[in-house]
């Protein structure tokens, strides 16, 4: 089993949790070797023997309970979207983006209307009232 001790904070994470003048008194500077940063300044409680640390099972005791039609019917819906290819659109509206690799896949049914045509042409369908 491995041995419990106090937090030994560094001299960020002391300053981070803001202790008052008199908590701080608690404390004395350390240095201490850390194999990423090196040496660095850590705070020591100096009176540990004001604290008993114990263990709390960490047990999952509450589930949510679950509706099965509700359940039912968002299969439904995310059947039918994947069916029908609208996923990626969902997704595009949603998120901005789809998950789709590096290519940019598109489904021919939501073609852009003024992909690979001319500026020139679509001005002149335009001025003709075809658009």
């Amino acid at each position: 089993m491995k041995g419990q001790s106090l937090l030994r904070p560094s001299q960020w994470e002391f300053n981070r949790i803001g202790f008052t003048e008199e908590e701080k008194q608690f404390f004395y500077e350390v240095w201490e070797t850390d194999s990423w940063k090196g040496p660095v300044k850590r705070y020591v409680f100096s009176e540990p023997w004001r604290f008993v640390l114990r263990v709390r099972p960490n047990i999952i005791d509450k589930v949510k309970r679950r509706d099965e039609t509700i359940e039912k019917r968002l299969q439904e819906i995310y059947n039918y979207l994947r069916r029908n290819n609208y996923q990626r659109r969902l997704d595009k509206l949603l998120r901005g983006y789809c998950y789709n690799g590096w290519k940019g896949f598109e489904d021919p049914r939501e073609k852009h209307p003024f992909k690979d045509r001319s500026f020139h042409q679509i001005l002149h369908e335009i001025d003709a009232g075809l658009l």
